[in-house]
Parts: structure tokens; C-alpha cells; sequence
């Protein structure tokens, strides 16, 4: 008896089937896959704060963000990338890496968005870490001017006005008083859009999670929002 192939029809017919399979397991894998990045994330930050405090221990000065280093222009992998580079950049994070290593492997944003956010800059690709603001963004951020002495950053001031002492709100504002942390470290998220997460340790927004600054995974993967840590330290 002569075998009897698949009629197009049937092949139709399993096509269909596993194209419907596709279509059910794909947005399950991805949203896994999402999932998994997040977990990450959240691990490497608390590793990055790790070796932070070890940095902090033994400098008595926490970590050094970009607004800090009077020398960072000229350290930049890419002066094209404009204000950008103080946010996010492999020259903030060598603080850590070079001389002491007090992390063995310095991670990368899994999120990383080169160009998205509000008044964004163009970041140069090769920059994939985590976002870093510290006391110099905090100074200038609560309206503050600032003196910022690289190497020296255990002489760094920031000028807050008599006026200022003591006030949250409205700008000009005590830093001291106005944000939980000294400093915050933050990845763009699933949406892979810079949301400002660095104003989730600004206390006004404290009290309800950080707004719409910080990541929720209340509707699933496709919450807005940075995921972000902070510290006293």
C-alpha cells in the first residue's frame, strides 16, 4: 500500500496549530524574560550598594556623582553626549573599580535607554550602566549652587542659602532636610523611558512610594516608572 502524504489542507491545518501555540507562548516567554531583568536589576543595585558603603567606610565620603567631579567633562568617553554624561557614565562608576575593586564585575542596565526621558540628552551607547546622583545633583537640584573640588571631594560644599535651612519645599530647599537619601542609584525600567526616579528620595514623594518616579509592578510589566535604591549612607 502506497503512504499517503499530508494533504494541504492538513498542513493547513498544523500550521494554524502551531502558529497559535506562537502566538500563546511567545508573550508568556517575553514577559518572563522581562520579568527576569527586573529581579536582576533590583539584585545589581543592591550589590552596587554594597560596595558603596565599603567605598564610603573606607573614604568617609560616599561615591562622587557626575556633578561632583569638577574633571568629569574632560574624563567623558564622548563629549557629544551632552548633560547626559553626570547622570550615567563608566568614569563615575571607576570610583569603584580603580584603584581598589570593591566590585569584581561592574554591571550594566539591562533597561538602558540611550535617548528617552524628560529633556533628554543623547547618552552614548557604550554608557549602558545605572544612572548615580549623589550630593552634587542634590545641591543643585533643591536650587542650590555648589563647589565641587575633584580630587578632594572631602571638600566639596554645597552653598544653601540662610533662607533655605531647614525647608522641604518650595525650591530653594535644604537638601539635608529634603531628600531621605544621600544618594540614589536607578535604572529606566521595563518602559525604558528615564521617568526622573531620582526624586523618588525626595520626601515629599516618599510617602507614596515615589509617584509616578518609581516602578510598580501592579500592572504587570508594562508599569511606568525607574527602579531605583537609595541610601543614607
Amino acid at each position: 500500500m502506497t503512504p499517503r502524504g499530508f494533504t494541504l489542507i492538513e498542513l493547513l491545518i498544523v500550521i494554524a496549530i502551531i502558529l497559535i501555540l506562537i502566538s500563546i507562548a511567545l508573550p508568556n516567554f517575553l514577559e518572563a524574560q522581562i520579568r527576569a531583568k527586573i529581579a536582576n536589576t533590583k539584585g545589581e543595585l543592591r550589590s552596587l550598594q554594597n560596595a558603596m558603603a565599603s567605598y564610603a567606610i573606607d573614604r568617609k565620603v560616599p561615591m562622587a556623582d557626575g556633578f561632583e567631579r569638577v574633571d568629569f567633562w574632560g574624563l567623558s568617553l564622548d563629549p557629544r553626549y551632552g548633560n547626559a554624561a553626570v547622570e550615567g557614565d563608566l568614569t563615575i562608576w571607576s570610583q569603584i573599580t580603580t584603584p581598589v575593586k570593591y566590585v569584581s564585575t561592574l554591571p550594566t542596565d539591562d533597561f538602558h535607554a540611550a535617548d528617552k526621558g524628560f529633556n533628554p540628552d543623547p547618552r552614548n551607547p557604550a554608557n549602558n550602566v545605572y544612572r548615580y546622583y549623589s550630593r552634587g545633583w542634590r545641591c543643585l537640584a533643591s536650587g542650590n549652587s555648589h563647589n565641587p573640588k575633584f580630587p578632594s571631594i572631602k571638600a566639596y560644599a554645597c552653598k544653601v542659602s540662610p533662607a533655605a535651612r531647614g525647608r522641604v519645599e518650595p525650591s530653594p530647599f535644604d537638601p539635608d532636610n529634603a531628600y531621605a537619601g544621600t544618594y540614589i542609584i536607578l535604572s529606566p525600567g521595563p518602559d525604558h523611558f528615564h521617568d526622573a526616579g531620582e526624586w523618588a528620595m525626595y520626601r515629599p514623594y516618599v510617602s507614596y512610594g515615589g509617584g509616578n518616579f518609581t516602578y510598580s509592578p501592579t500592572n504587570g510589566t508594562v508599569s511606568k516608572g525607574d527602579i531605583s535604591a537609595y541610601s543614607k549612607i
